[in-house]
């Protein structure tokens, strides 16, 4: 650890370099982020033209979906804590060891959920939808869609790599390519253009698959040919020490239960949505795609600053931690406040996109707006949780709060407004978006001091 004293704060120029730092890795990961959530956008947009009950049946199937992705980020988030402070010390053996681990657990858990979508769709679908129409069109998404999940989980792996590596512009253009040419094969599929079949919520799925195939190869390419150094393989981790791959897995196995436990809590809500019935599901789905696209932002915030926080304490420069990850959360709250009257401001028209009843637009709007206000608290809590507790290796610390406020206190008022007491979405949903305040003061308490600034490597 770094002998020198503790600073209360940073001159302007470090204050300024640390901005830029964050600034320049924070726009390419959240602008993949935003062009990746776009891509749900075409999806959900172009089905939004057929009916709401396809976008329910679709929405449904991207929540299990959105299991295996946070499992993923996860993974990816448990590996940087790792990646990022062995980078501060230009270590690319053990650079190559950490991506080689977490490669397996991301292609373990990929390939789970494949079989799920392949072999018991109709089962899985069941759990969260007692709509016979909504299973049975989601059903036939699931199934061609699970092809995708493998090369999805790979590319993911890929862009890990590159992030830490500060080479952010190549999954970035990885992912332009991906969502021109998914627009094209939606078009082309879902209205039978060109000659082409009409097949729907079908064409989305073959579209899905047919680009996640194409941008795992161009990842492949820049990752195995073009950055071989970095790239990792089996005999990197059978070349590690057994002692480092036990605590590797200690510190980064309760982020991706974090990630794993907290998404099936939000897979939850949805048995409190469709109970409600469809078009509720409906109302949610055209919310989240617009909180996607926002959300891309904080995200790719929180993905920098542990990345940032990561090489300061791998070149031993802990003592500076604490205050750079006070100036980053006070970044991160600026930028979710102008995001949230963004938000609030465009809901209506975001709604009238979609050709969808009006109760079902109104729905949207309540609960696009109730995003919008809490959005300062989500940007602070998105740092601090993937970036200044993992990172210090308090991901139990991290696992623990993130869980207990949607497990203990917005998941039950759910059931209770939703499920028992058949309130509206808008009291429902206010209920859920209250769990980021109260995550918000579990945050603060737990980074009480300067002591949790420590290095892992």
């Amino acid at each position: 650890m770094n002998n020198r004293p503790k600073p209360f704060f940073l001159t302007l120029n470090e204050d300024a370099s640390l901005l830029r730092l964050f600034v320049g890795l924070t726009v390419p990961i959240s602008l993949q982020s935003l062009l990746v959530s776009l891509v749900n956008m075409v999806d959900t947009i172009m089905i939004g033209q057929i009916g709401s009950l396809e976008i329910s049946a679709v929405g449904l199937v991207n929540q299990i979906y959105f299991v295996l992705s946070l499992i993923i980020v996860g993974t990816v988030s448990g590996a940087t804590i790792f990646i990022s402070q062995f980078y501060g010390k230009n270590d690319k053996s053990m650079i190559r060891t950490v991506a080689s681990l977490a490669f397996i657990v991301i292609g373990g858990a990929c390939a789970v959920f494949s079989f799920l979508g392949l072999v018991f769709p109709e089962k899985v679908l069941g759990l969260f939808s007692h709509e016979e129409s909504v299973i049975r069109i989601g059903s036939d998404y699931f199934r061609i869609v699970a092809w995708s999940y493998i090369p999805t989980g790979f590319s993911l792996g890929c862009t890990m790599v590159f992030r830490n590596l500060g080479k952010t512009k190549i999954p970035l253009a990885s992912t332009c390519i991906v969502l021109v040419v998914k627009v094209l094969i939606n078009y082309v599929l879902i209205f039978g253009i060109f000659g082409a079949p009409r097949l729907g919520v079908r064409g989305v799925a073959f579209a899905t698959l047919s680009v996640r195939v194409l941008e795992a190869c161009v990842m492949a390419y820049f990752l195995y040919i073009r950055h071989g150094e970095y790239a990792p393989c089996l005999r990197d981790l059978l070349g590690a020490k057994p002692k480092f791959v036990a605590y590797a897995l200690r510190v980064s196995l309760p982020v991706i239960v974090n990630e794993t436990v907290w998404s099936m809590g939000f897979m939850m809500y949805n048995v409190v949505f469709y109970h409600m019935g469809y078009k509720v599901g409906a109302a949610v789905n055209i919310a989240k795609v617009l909180e996607e696209l926002i959300l891309s932002f904080l995200r790719g915030a929180g993905h920098a600053g542990a990345i940032i926080l990561g090489r300061m304490l791998g070149a031993g420069k802990a003592c500076e931690v604490p205050y750079c990850a006070r100036r980053l959360a006070a970044y991160d709250a600026v930028v979710g406040g102008i995001i949230g009257i963004c938000m609030a401001l465009g809901s209506r028209p975001f709604a009238s996109i979609y050709h969808v009843d009006d109760a079902v637009r109104v729905s949207a709007i309540i609960v696009m707006r109730y995003m919008a206000l809490f959005m300062p608290f989500r940007g602070i809590n998105c740092l601090h949780v993937m970036g200044t507790l993992r990172v210090s290796g308090d991901t139990v610390g991290a696992m623990v709060i993130d869980n207990v406020t949607v497990w203990c206190f917005a998941l039950p008022l759910a059931f209770v407004t939703g499920y028992l007491l058949s309130l509206p979405i808008t009291v429902v949903y206010f209920c859920i978006v209250m769990d980021d305040f109260v995550k918000f003061f579990l945050i603060r308490w737990r980074l009480r001091g300067d002591r949790w600034a420590r290095s892992l490597v």
